[in-house]
């Protein structure tokens, strides 16, 4: 399995034990493939996510069937990261309809649906700055009921960097933090148990 696939997806694991549900969630992800490229959002919180989440603290569920989901959601997550920085993600192409419906004073139901709004209220902001010369690297939560997550994948160590505002009764970085540390050794040992 892929290092940053699994790790965005630890990362859902973790919410969904602290928060019990999967998080509307942006990795950040580079077009610097093209001209004036910048960035596309990759959307980690998948239904493959979700049915690893509930398998992986589920008794009766095997270690093997467990790896397969985790795989599944890695398998997924990768795709998705090569479709944004293909320039196929949605969120690039959503902020462009919004813009220009907003500049020719056009009001469309898609774009002021709830479910757009919701699924675009990044409860995880992430981002892996992956580079032996960077110590620390950390990223902000956008919204007072989020995380924000920089994180780095190194050979001979990993690095995460969590923030939350100090101000929302919902969020509890320790114990997110926590809780991504609890998921890595599980996994580790599905591993050796599969």
């Amino acid at each position: 399995v892929h290092g940053d696939a699994t790790v965005q997806t630890v990362f859902q694991v973790a919410h969904y034990r602290l928060h019990n549900f999967i998080a509307p969630t942006d990795e950040a992800c580079t077009t610097r493939a093209f001209f004036h490229g910048r960035l596309e959002v990759i959307r980690s919180g998948t239904w493959e996510a979700f049915e690893f989440a509930k398998a992986l603290d589920n008794q009766s569920t095997d270690a093997a069937t467990k790896w397969r989901l985790l795989e599944a959601a890695t398998k997924k997550q990768s795709a998705l990261a090569r479709e944004a920085r293909a320039g196929q993600g949605c969120d690039r192409h959503l902020l462009g309809l919004k813009s220009m419906a907003a500049a020719a004073g056009i009001q469309h139901p898609f774009l002021t649906d709830p479910l757009l709004s919701r699924s675009s209220a990044w409860r995880l902001s992430t981002s892996n700055l992956s580079s032996p010369l960077i110590k620390h690297f950390n990223f902000g939560a956008v919204i007072p009921e989020g995380y924000g997550i920089g994180y780095s994948l190194l050979p001979e160590c990993s690095r995460f960097q969590f923030t939350s505002f100090k101000s929302s009764s919902t969020t509890d970085m320790e114990a997110l933090a926590d809780c991504v540390l609890k998921t890595l050794k599980e996994i580790t040992e599905l591993h050796w148990q599969r």
